[in-house]
């Protein structure tokens, strides 16, 4: 399976969570890296926070920094 069919097989999953009109777009030629490879992380990123694989962080930039 492609990088690009695995990004497309998430869009059921994302749709029955609510998410409406689900595209995928890259722009070939736009990153220094191939598309397929911003494919695959599009689709690691996306089905590690479906899966309940990821950490809420603390947001970034709420406090100042020390002088």
């Amino acid at each position: 399976m492609t990088a690009k069919d695995r990004l497309q097989s998430l869009r059921p999953t994302l749709e029955a969570q609510g998410v409406r009109d689900v595209k995928f777009c890259f722009a070939p030629n736009v990153f220094a890296v191939p598309v397929s490879k911003v494919q695959e992380c599009a689709f690691d990123l996306l089905d590690s926070y479906l899966k309940g694989r990821t950490t809420d962080m603390v947001k970034v930039g709420d406090e100042p920094l020390p002088a």
